[in-house]
């Protein structure tokens, strides 16, 4: 069994269970990226990841313990997206199980 140890007992692994994220996605000719803006399944981080038109590429998330300091790296992202030629495709919110 998987699970983490504080203080010299072992936790118990988090039930999944739905979050909220903020999903964004660019075109770009055919193109598709997609990044998602949401907490962790431990409520204590926010995680950024974006997910690109390239199949063989992994997904790089990044990790914020600030929301503001995540908002803004999400702004940056998507102003250098708009100055590489891709344009906003959709924006949505939905619930995951994590």
């Amino acid at each position: 069994m998987a699970g983490s140890v504080t203080s010299g007992r072992l936790l118990a692994p988090s039930a999944p269970r739905a979050i909220r994220i903020l999903r964004w996605t660019f075109r770009r000719g055919v193109d598709l990226l997609t990044y998602e803006l949401g907490l962790d399944r431990d409520d204590c981080a926010y995680e950024l990841t974006i997910t690109t038109p390239d199949p063989d590429e992994v997904s790089p998330t990044e990790v914020f313990v600030d929301v503001v300091a995540a908002f803004t790296r999400q702004a940056a992202i998507e102003r250098a997206l708009l100055d590489d030629g891709w344009s906003l495709e959709s924006f949505e919110t939905a619930e995951v199980v994590r």
